[in-house]
């Protein structure tokens, strides 16, 4: 189940971080898996187990390789069966990053009973940011959205920044306090792909879907 969703700005955790703390106190034995640690240790106080290609440097135990890789997954899947699912998985500004978007969600929910995610909005992925010309950010390969207590992954194609209308919608829809998408979830995180991640079967009905439900 996915809850507490809100749209805000980059990298606000005053609420996650409170429920954190409580959570630790309340049980010093809480074990948090940070997905993607190295970029922005932000879980520095509670993290025990970290999922990067990079070492960290924290104070926890690293599964060391790259998330789009299942050999990494089968790592901490095999430390699970032997320990038990963690209690919490933050996986923040991660998912857009990574090709294998599905395949990652898949393994948290065998891996941990509780989490929090937090991505780029689609109002911050369909603006210019500082980067250059282009909208969002050049590296990120997925759009995402909320909708109905689902978390929705759209890829993202070259005809959303060439196609004028999804531009425009942008300008009318600034990213201002509402750059960032978060929410936390419990016991599954509620998730999928747009058009099952196989766009088709014409470019047209691709970009309707895009027009229809994206820019909603």
């Amino acid at each position: 189940m996915n809850y507490n969703q809100k749209l805000t700005n980059i990298n606000d955790r005053t609420e996650i971080l409170s429920y954190l703390k409580s959570k630790k106190e309340a049980n010093p034995n809480f074990t948090v898996l940070d997905i993607g640690a190295s970029a922005n240790p932000w879980t520095i106080d509670y993290v025990t187990h970290v999922v990067d290609a990079t070492r960290t440097g924290l104070n926890a135990h690293q599964f060391i390789g790259n998330a789009n890789d299942i050999h990494v997954w089968q790592e901490v899947l095999d430390y699970v069966k032997i320990h038990g699912k963690f209690d919490f998985c933050s996986c923040t500004h991660f998912l857009e990053d990574i090709t294998a978007a599905k395949m990652v969600m898949t393994m948290i929910n065998k891996i941990a009973n509780e989490g929090f995610v937090a991505v780029p909005s689609k109002y911050a992925e369909l603006n210019i940011q500082n980067e250059g010309a282009w909208l969002g950010w050049v590296h990120h390969s997925w759009i995402y959205d909320y909708k109905d207590g689902k978390f929705i992954g759209y890829k993202k194609q070259a005809f959303v920044e060439n196609f004028t209308h999804f531009r425009e919608w942008g300008q009318r829809n600034p990213d201002k306090n509402r750059s960032e998408l978060q929410f936390q979830w419990k016991d599954e995180l509620v998730h999928e792909m747009a058009m099952g991640e196989l766009l088709g079967p014409t470019s047209a009905i691709v970009i309707r879907y895009y027009t229809d439900n994206l820019l909603k």
